[in-house]
Order: C-alpha cells, then sequence, then structure tokens
C-alpha cells in the first residue's frame, strides 16, 4: 500500500506534468479524480486500447475519456480525437436541419464538445486550446453511419450514448480502430 505522502506527490507529479504543456499561450488542466472510480476508469483508458463504461447519468464518464483523449493528444501518442454518436431522439425531433454534416452533428455532440473544451482549458479559464484544436481538425465530428470502410490510426475515437447503438453499430465501431488508437464507448 502506497502512504498518503506518496500519493499526493505522485497527484502533484502528474499536475506538474499536464500544466507544462505550452503551446503558446494554451495550457491544459489536470484531471483530477472526484472518487476512486473516476481514478480507475481515466487509468483503465490510458492503459487499454480500448474501453467501454456503464454506470447512471452524471458520474463523469463522458468526461473522464474527454480527459483522457485531451491528454494522449497532449503527450503527442495521438494525432487527434474522433467523436460520433447515433443521432436518436429521445423524444420528438426537430426534423430536417441543412448544413454539413459537422452541422448537423453538433447538436447532438454537444455534450462530448463541452467535455472535451473543460478538459483543455486551463488554470485560466482560456478555451483558445479547445479553439486551436477545432480549427486545426484535431477534435473531429464523424457520423457513426458514416464510420464503414474507414480506418482510424493515431486517433481516440469516441462513441457517445453507446447505449443507443445496434449491435451492428457497435461491431462497425470497434472495427475502425486502426493503429495506436484508443476507442472508448
Amino acid at each position: 500500500a502506497q502512504r498518503k505522502s506518496d500519493r499526493r506527490k505522485a497527484q502533484e507529479h502528474q499536475n506538474a506534468e499536464f500544466e507544462t504543456f505550452d503551446r503558446g499561450q494554451f495550457r491544459i488542466a489536470p484531471f483530477v479524480p472526484l472518487n476512486a472510480k473516476q481514478d480507475l476508469l481515466f487509468k483503465s483508458i490510458l492503459k487499454n486500447p480500448f474501453s467501454m463504461s456503464i454506470g447512471p447519468a452524471g458520474t463523469a464518464k463522458s468526461f473522464t475519456a474527454a480527459s483522457a483523449a485531451v491528454y494522449l493528444l497532449v503527450k503527442g501518442e495521438i494525432d487527434s480525437i474522433v467523436i460520433t454518436r447515433n443521432p436518436v431522439p429521445t423524444g420528438y425531433t426537430t426534423g430536417f436541419k441543412p448544413g454539413t454534416s459537422e452541422e448537423k452533428m453538433l447538436a447532438w455532440l454537444t455534450p462530448i464538445l463541452d467535455n472535451l473544451r473543460k478538459a483543455c482549458v486551463g488554470p485560466t479559464g482560456n478555451d483558445g486550446f479547445f479553439k486551436y484544436l477545432l480549427k486545426n481538425k484535431k477534435i473531429e465530428m464523424v457520423e457513426l453511419e458514416s464510420l464503414k470502410g474507414m480506418n482510424f490510426d493515431r486517433k481516440f475515437i469516441i462513441l457517445e450514448e453507446g447505449q443507443e447503438a445496434t449491435m451492428e453499430q457497435l461491431k462497425n465501431f470497434a472495427t475502425r480502430i486502426g493503429q495506436d488508437s484508443w476507442g472508448y464507448i
């Protein structure tokens, strides 16, 4: 068993590691788990190329995955983050939406984009690094149905709200994860 002072030093080292990343004036916030399960999930995602988590709403599953993705991006282990979701309405639909594929997906992907923004915002509260990632296509939005035939190398692929996906969609998602990539459902 590790002593409390050793755990604190390890956490301080990890926080310092996060905060030393500097691209221009952008710094990211360290991931600080609120409980042991969040800490376990974060470490599990970093260790395993494919992770799946289940649990009640509001337990920071998506935020933990977003933090892990940003961490791997900053470390240079991946080139970009890909987010997708099955656009299943929870009630009434708003109907046809004009625009590009990304613009149409924006309504469905706003929650995970917000989590990625939180993971990118540093101590100053500046979301410039997040905007930099979006502008330079380091965060990509892809429709779940258009994943077929794609291969993702050196990417972190997040399937948000995976419980809404069919078994065929889940299999398609799992087989898109390529060389040096991570997948999270």
